[in-house]
Order: C-alpha cells, then sequence, then structure tokens
C-alpha cells in the first residue's frame, strides 16, 4: 500500500523516494539489522554529543603509542620525488613517511580529478519546549519527507547535551548540486511555537571519492557528510589505513586486562609453585637455604671490610680526562 511504502522510505531506509533499490534494501537491512542489538531501539546516542566519539579514539591511540602536537598549523609540506618528506609547522620541521590531511587542508594541486562536492545544509535550535512532549525523556528522531529526506535529531539534558529545562534539535539534509534552496524552513514549523531560544543556520561542504592524491604517501580525509551514521568516516579510514600498513587489521580487538601476560611466556609448569606441595616439603626447603646463607655469611666476613675498602676507594677516583660529564637537566633542554 501507498502508506506501507512511505512508512518504509522514509522511517527505516530513511532514502529520497529517488533512490535505487539497491541502496533501499541496503538501508533497510541497516536498520533491521541493528534491532535488539542495545535495546528495542536500532540507534545509539552518545553521552555528551557525537564529539566524544573522536575524543574515544584519539585515547585509544595515545595508550598504544600515539603521540598528538595541539594547538598548531601546518604552514607547508615539503616534498621531494612526488612524496611528502615532512611538514612545517610554527617554523620547525617534522618529517614523516605518509600524511593523512583533512580535505579542507589538502592544496589544490594535490587533489585527483574524479572528486565530488557535497553541502549540507544544518540547523541548531535550543527549545524549551519538545517537538514530541512524553512524561520520560527521550531521544526523538524525526525524517520529514523533501526531496532530500530532513533528519532531525533532538536530545535533552539526560543526554549531558544541554542544561535541565531546555532541548537541543539538529537538523540537516544534502544540498543539491546548483540549488540554493533551504528546506529546513520545514524544520521550524514543527517546532513549539515561541519556544526556540537560540536558532542557528549553516553549511558544511566537502569534496567525496578517492582518498588518494597526486602525491604517493599522501591521503586525503572526507569531512562531515549528510549521512546519519558514521559508515562514510569509517570505510574512508580503513582505506587509508589499508594503503598505510597492508595486510594489517583495521581497529583489532584490544585485549582485556586478564588477557596480558607479564613475565616470560615459556615458564614451564615445573617452575612454579603448586598446590601439591605439602607444609613438610615447604619447611624442609626453607632450612637448607637458612644453612646455605649462613655458610656463605661465614665465608665473607672476613673479607668484606677489604672489599667495601676498595669499592669505597674505586668510587672516589675522578673521571679521566676523557670522559664527559653532562648534567641531566642539559640533556633535557636539548
Amino acid at each position: 500500500t501507498e502508506n506501507l511504502i512511505h512508512f518504509v522510505i522514509h522511517s527505516i531506509a530513511m532514502v529520497p523516494p529517488t533512490a535505487g533499490i539497491r541502496h533501499g534494501v541496503m538501508q533497510t537491512v541497516k536498520f533491521l539489522s541493528s534491532l535488539g542489538r542495545f535495546g528495542s531501539t536500532p540507534f545509539l546516542w552518545s553521552m555528551y554529543g557525537t564529539g566524544e566519539l573522536p575524543q574515544a579514539f584519539c585515547r585509544l591511540c595515545a595508550v598504544f603509542g600515539g603521540v598528538y602536537y595541539l594547538g598548531r598549523k601546518m604552514s607547508g609540506i615539503i616534498l621531494k620525488d612526488n612524496k611528502c618528506k615532512g611538514i612545517i609547522t610554527e617554523g620547525k620541521r617534522i618529517n614523516c613517511d605518509f600524511l593523512v590531511l583533512p580535505d579542507q587542508s589538502v592544496p589544490q594541486n594535490m587533489l585527483p580529478d574524479d572528486l565530488k562536492q557535497v553541502s549540507t545544509n544544518r540547523g541548531i535550535y535550543i527549545s524549551d519546549k519538545s517537538v514530541l512532549p512524553a512524561d520520560k525523556e527521550q531521544i526523538t528522531l524525526l525524517s520529514l519527507p523533501s526531496e532530500e529526506p530532513i533528519h532531525i535529531i533532538e536530545v535533552g539534558p539526560g543526554t549531558a547535551a544541554c542544561p535541565k529545562g531546555l532541548q537541543i534539535v539538529h537538523a540537516s539534509c544534502e544540498e543539491k548540486e546548483g540549488e540554493e534552496k533551504n528546506d529546513l524552513e520545514k524544520v521550524e514549523a514543527i517546532l513549539p511555537k515561541e519556544s526556540v531560544r537560540f536558532s542557528m543556520k549553516f553549511k558544511q561542504s566537502t569534496r567525496i571519492g578517492s582518498v588518494e592524491t597526486k602525491m604517493s604517501n599522501v591521503y586525503r580525509a572526507s569531512g562531515p557528510q549528510p549521512e546519519l551514521d558514521f559508515d562514510s568516516a569509517l570505510q574512508e579510514a580503513e582505506n587509508i589505513y589499508g594503503r598505510i600498513f597492508p595486510g594489517e587489521e583495521f581497529l583489532p580487538r584490544a585485549p582485556d586486562p586478564e588477557e596480558i601476560i607479564i613475565g616470560d611466556d615459556n615458564e614451564t609448569n615445573s617452575e612454579k609453585p603448586t598446590l601439591e606441595n605439602t607444609e613438610a616439603e615447604v619447611k624442609a626447603e626453607n632450612n637448607k637455604e637458612e644453612e646455605s646463607n649462613a655458610e656463605n655469611d661465614a665465608d665473607t666476613k672476613d673479607t668484606s671490610d677489604e672489599k667495601a675498602t676498595a669499592d669505597s676507594n674505586e668510587n672516589a677516583e675522578a673521571p679521566s680526562e676523557d670522559t664527559k660529564v653532562q648534567p641531566i637537566e642539559e640533556k633535557v633542554k636539548e
């Protein structure tokens, strides 16, 4: 029926009516396969907003040895033999084997010729009333029918994204190439009257296509797109990772604390203490160790004073002229 078709297109697949069969089926499968994973809804929302996701990946990278150099701008790229040899930041050179740049930072002469421009119209509204009032606070997701679907997400203070008594509404839709029409006016029509305390509209543009550039070791990462999820960003990250580290697994599972083994893995079971040792055996072993220690103390008692004197004399010797002593503070400065 027409009603069922409308429901599947706009509420499950969330694609425009002109979408192809393959794209529509893939989106429907994604929705249905996500049901029951973490509750009755197929969606997940990160506390404090989606800005926490890149922070989580940054933390994971740092734990495994990644280094971050924050608050610096790249002023130049050092090129030689069609390769990037390093970058210039605030007058300093940093050498590198590979370079990954955000789309807006890639010089025009490095971009491939087959890229496509994608623009997203976005609107942010702060309201003191919910679009869909309910007794219990909830996250609201709407898909408004349009030439390009308008995705609306409303979150409240329970997500730690806004103070008590307020709601944040984020609306987005793709802007067709060559058109300046903004469909976000439909969003304002469904917001409760005289409830909006703040609003802002803006457009984000990025280029999509190949992650490669005209430099053999420089790669390009696209900016935010109209999609609701992060599938495109993850796919690009995996493509770039596969080119830099061919054959390596992308985002392997981090080991659990109990899986981390410290020490010699080749240690045999016979060398490890077991519960089969009786109290008598343990006592006998301790007695043998005490007797052995007593004999060693007796043998070394007579010569200990002489050794101590010799050691102190050796330690008191001044370093030779060809030995350079450098304070730790100077090494740290270097």
